[in-house]
């Protein structure tokens, strides 16, 4: 990866570390909590706040609010029993936030994980870079997310392209993939290794991989920004008080 390397490499290496605290797992009866905000160019509702909560044994509950007013008829909430994905049968969503004891620490074997898992085996080059970008979020063993570091850098065509700021203000490392006339574009804490957010952008020619729109345009995002462990499937954490209400986001409790 040209330019872009070493500095996954750096953070594979602090992903591993054993300063690197261990992720919070929910005991009986508690649930995993992660909140975003999303936005998708072109579908007039602004953002959305998703909520996911997520027991041991792989059942949970997902909601997506659009705080536009004309939009809240689009708020949905669904749920889903216990997991059943084991060994390699594939795992489709609602995904196990919890699952990471049945995947590889080893780069390869991970991304052959992935492909096979989430992708319906065949490779998807751009689709891996999402999946990975995300699982970097949702607090796996550090000896994971070394290797999803590992998965990215290891990746055709994924660039280093330095610091970078997220639709919060918050300042990281950004590495990204151009294809198809967009570029996705992963931004990463480079001191927790906690992804910040993902980013689509328009390059090249107008083309339908970025709705023809011209170059530098942006096409949506999704900020990473809360998750830990919350005693029931509707309890939220703090609110960020720097954030506007529209986001209504949530802090890290990291």
């Amino acid at each position: 990866m040209p330019g872009g390397g070493s500095a996954l490499s750096d953070e594979a290496l602090i992903a591993a570390s054993k300063l690197e605290p261990a992720p919070p797992v929910p005991r009986p009866g508690q649930f995993l909590y992660l909140r975003d905000v999303e936005s998708k160019a072109g579908t007039g509702c602004g953002t959305t706040i998703g909520q996911v909560w997520m027991a041991p044994d792989g059942a949970g509950r997902q909601t997506g609010t659009y705080p536009a007013p004309k939009c809240s008829g689009a708020n949905f909430a669904q749920s889903w029993p216990k997991s059943q994905a084991t060994g390699d049968n594939p795992i489709s969503w609602p995904l196990n936030l919890l699952g990471w004891d049945g995947l590889p620490t080893s780069p390869a074997a991970l991304q052959h994980a992935i492909v096979r898992r989430f992708e319906g085996g065949r490779a998807h080059t751009e689709a891996t870079f999402t999946y990975a970008a995300a699982f970097l979020q949702e607090d796996a063993p550090p000896a994971v997310r070394a290797a999803l570091f590992r998965v990215i850098e290891r990746l055709p065509g994924v660039q280093n392209l330095g610091l970078a700021t997220d639709q919060l203000g918050r300042r990281g490392q950004g590495v990204g993939l151009a294809q198809g006339g967009m570029l996705q574009e992963l931004i990463f804490n480079p001191v927790t290794s906690r992804a910040l957010e993902v980013k689509f952008v328009a390059v090249g020619p107008r083309q339908e991989g970025n709705n023809y729109q011209s170059a530098g345009t942006s096409l949506g995002y999704t900020l990473y920004v809360t998750c830990g462990v919350v005693d029931s499937d509707t309890a939220t954490l703090p609110a960020f008080p720097g954030l506007t209400p529209a986001q209504q986001d949530r802090q890290s409790p990291r």
